[in-house]
């Protein structure tokens, strides 16, 4: 079973993706800051993050650049989860590490097959 820790300050969000990857056969971590979110990481060693971008007390950049600066988790796949689309938007966490995006409101379709090509 694919451990996988979502991130985001969104309640209603964070708990309708958790419950949809837990029937997709995951086993999700939740948090609700970047804070609490790298310490989970750190914690449960995920094989993907998903991640919020504006949160409070660390955004996502944040959580990014402590993961990819960890060398037990540097090669960890990381989505950015957010409704930011600009292109500088995404040009910015393609440039910092990210691996992809998730854009608000979240297709659970495009969320699930952009796990399953980061996950093989």
């Amino acid at each position: 079973m694919k451990k996988i820790t979502l991130i985001d300050d969104e309640n209603n969000l964070r708990d309708s993706i958790s419950e949809i990857l837990t029937e997709e056969g995951f086993n999700v971590t939740t948090a609700r800051n970047g804070r609490e979110g790298l310490a989970a990481v750190r914690e449960t060693s995920p094989d993907a993050i998903i991640c919020d971008v504006m949160m409070p007390v660390m955004d996502g950049f944040g959580v990014l650049k402590e993961v990819r600066s960890d060398e037990n988790l540097r090669h960890t796949p990381f989505l950015f989860l957010t409704a930011k689309s600009d292109v500088s938007d995404v040009t910015a966490g393609l440039e910092a590490g990210v691996d992809g995006y998730v854009l608000k409101p979240v297709d659970i379709d495009d969320l699930l097959e952009l796990l399953a090509i980061h996950l093989d």
